[in-house]
C-alpha cells in the first residue's frame, strides 16, 4: 500500500516495509532478514538487513523510553 504513494522503486519500498514490520512483530531482525533474503531478490539484501535492524533498534529504544517515563 505504501508503494502506491511512492512511485520511485516500488519493489524497494515494499521490501523496506515488509522487513521492518516483520522485524518489529517477531523481534528477531537477523532471522527476518535471512528469511526475506530467501524470498525476495538478492539485490535487495542490503536494504532488507538495514531496515530490519533499524526497525528492531527503534522498537527497543521506544520501549525503553516508554518504560522510563512510567
Amino acid at each position: 500500500m505504501i508503494a502506491q504513494f511512492l512511485p520511485i522503486m516500488p519493489v524497494m519500498c515494499v521490501a523496506i516495509t515488509v522487513s521492518a514490520s516483520i522485524a518489529v512483530i517477531l523481534g528477531k531482525p537477523l532471522l527476518t532478514a535471512i528469511l526475506l533474503i530467501l524470498l525476495l531478490p538478492i539485490e535487495l539484501a542490503p536494504v532488507i538487513l538495514v531496515s530490519a535492524y533499524l526497525a528492531a533498534c527503534l522498537t527497543k529504544v521506544s520501549y525503553s523510553f516508554r518504560q522510563k517515563n512510567n
